[in-house]
């Protein structure tokens, strides 16, 4: 999992400027989409800079909650703005073992108390539901990304 990890990570920082390049082929990007390119190029070019501790936790993550790791990359992928925009690798493996966390923290099941499975239900549609109760995210409360 590990080396599969890394390398999921390292191909969606690169997939994503390739999907802004790709956009560009059919309408001209805005200024803010093409810092957004030139921030995933930085992101991919440094991500062999990222510290071993760094890795090591974002591993820890993954192993303890595999469900989180797909949909906190996504939500930090689209989160690449004006607003949020690491300049190294290492910055956005902080945020993402930040979102991981947290994320893990606040989707307790409100009838059981355990935490709720992150799932796709469609390409890109998360739900959280609560795999011992089978409460739902629409009954539970909880807004997923």
């Amino acid at each position: 999992m590990t080396s599969e990890t890394m390398r999921r990570l390292a191909e969606a920082l690169r997939y994503s400027a390739i999907w802004y390049l790709e956009k560009g082929e059919y309408t001209e990007l805005t200024d803010e989409e093409d810092r957004n390119v030139k921030t995933f190029w930085a992101l991919e070019k440094s991500f062999e800079d990222i510290p071993p501790a760094l890795k090591r936790d974002l591993l820890g993550l993954v192993r303890k909650y595999p469900d989180l790791f797909e949909q906190s990359l996504m939500v930090l992928l689209c989160s690449v703005s004006d607003k949020f925009r690491p300049t190294t690798a290492a910055e956005f493996v902080e945020k993402l073992n930040a979102q991981i966390e947290y994320v893990a923290e606040n989707t307790k099941c409100p009838a059981c108390g355990e935490r709720m499975k992150a799932i796709e239900h469609e390409p890109g549609r998360w739900r959280f539901e609560c795999q011992r109760c089978a409460v739902g995210a629409e009954t539970a409360g909880v807004a997923a990304t």
